[in-house]
């Protein structure tokens, strides 16, 4: 979805077996008319309206979280936290291969810090 929001394109691909990675209310919207729901849906987004979490709670969809704050947000949103959840971790530092293409992961701006991993999971 967030590449390439294109119903022809999704269509192909949920042929092979993909769902759909979502980011915004209008991919859900979408995946929801394509008659993709569940945990085909991953739902990524970051400074998330509330609105946005109880939509992708209703459709079942995974959702994955991006920052700690993320966890107070979402349990007001829809009353609870979902039994399967996700957590983008960040894991800092330098990552390196033959290049730097790869870039910083530390200077990214999402994900949660070890430290915040192993609270978000005691929360």
């Amino acid at each position: 979805m967030k590449a390439t929001p294109n119903p022809f394109l999704i269509g192909i691909l949920r042929e092979y077996g993909c769902g759909c990675d979502c980011a915004s209310y209008s991919e859900l919207l979408l995946s929801e008319a394509m008659g993709i729901g569940g945990r085909d849906i991953m739902f990524s987004s970051n400074d998330t309206p509330a609105q946005e979490f109880v939509y992708a709670d209703r459709l079942g969809a995974i959702i994955n979280l991006d920052d700690i704050s993320h966890i107070d947000c979402l349990e007001k949103a829809i009353g609870k936290i979902p039994e399967v959840i996700s957590c983008r971790y960040n894991p800092g530092g330098l990552f390196q291969i033959s290049n730097d293409i790869m870039d910083n992961p530390g200077d990214a701006k999402y994900g949660m810090t070890t430290d915040q991993m192993f609270e978000a999971f005691r929360s």
